[in-house]
């Protein structure tokens, strides 16, 4: 699937945007946007974070991206790779979903809230 038929089949879910859990770069340290795709209503999407296609601290439709929410191995989701992002932010990403899969996981299947994921990678 092209990120844009992504776009345009995701725009058609009323929910989609209140299941989005987002996390700036000062609180993640990562060089882009994240945003957990999580399971709360009849999601029944597998685990997946969004990631902004850009070095801004903001986000449009039109520059996101997925990546699955793996503990070994996380791997992009569309056909097509982000325009913006070097190689290493893409690497840098995924060392990071490995390193806090618990805790994403736990936001993922609404155990805990953003707010609390934040502060335990913070501390």
């Amino acid at each position: 699937m092209t990120q844009a038929d992504w776009i345009k089949e995701e725009l058609k879910d009323e929910d989609f945007s209140f299941r989005l859990a987002s996390l700036s770069l000062r609180h993640t340290g990562l060089p882009m946007v994240i945003l957990i795709d999580t399971k709360l209503l009849d999601n029944k999407n597998t685990p997946r974070l969004l990631f902004n296609d850009s070095y801004e601290d903001r986000w449009q439709w039109e520059t996101l991206y997925l990546i699955s929410l793996d503990e070994e191995n996380p791997q992009l989701l569309l056909d097509e790779p982000p325009h913006n992002l070097e190689d290493n932010s893409i690497s840098i990403l995924k060392s990071w979903i490995i390193n806090h899969y618990d805790g994403l996981m736990k936001v993922w299947n609404g155990e805990i809230f953003q707010d609390e994921f934040i502060i335990s990678i913070t501390k």
